[in-house]
C-alpha cells in the first residue's frame, strides 16, 4: 500500500557548524538562530548532521536532522499568521 504524509508544521533551523563528536557519539551543533544543540548518537542513526542540513522539531516535539534536498522536497515555508497580523496592524497605525 502507498501512503501520503499528513500536513505537519515544523520549526526548522539551518545547521551552521558541527563540532567534534563526544565519546558517546553525540555531536554539538550551532544553528542559524544562535542556539547550540546536541545531536545524540540515537538521533544520528539515520543521518549524520552536516553544515547546511536542517534541525527539525515537529509540533509533537520529535527531533530530526534533514539534508537540504529532502527538507525542501517535503516542506515549504509558511508565514506565521500572528506576525502577519502584527505587521498589518503596524502598517494601519502608521498609514
Amino acid at each position: 500500500m502507498r501512503y501520503q504524509s499528513k500536513p505537519e508544521r515544523v520549526e526548522a533551523f539551518r545547521i551552521l557548524s558541527v563540532g567534534s563528536r563526544d565519546t558517546d557519539g553525540a555531536a554539538r551543533l550551532r544553528l542559524d538562530n544562535g542556539q547550540g544543540m546536541v545531536a545524540t548518537a540515537e538521533l544520528q542513526a539515520w543521518h549524520h548532521p552536516e553544515v547546511g542540513d536542517y534541525w527539525v522539531v515537529t509540533d509533537e516535539g520529535h527531533l530530526s536532522v534533514c539534508p537540504p534536498d529532502s527538507f525542501h522536497a517535503k516542506y515549504s515555508r509558511v508565514e506565521d499568521p500572528d506576525l502577519l497580523m502584527q505587521a498589518a496592524i503596524r502598517r494601519a497605525l502608521e498609514g
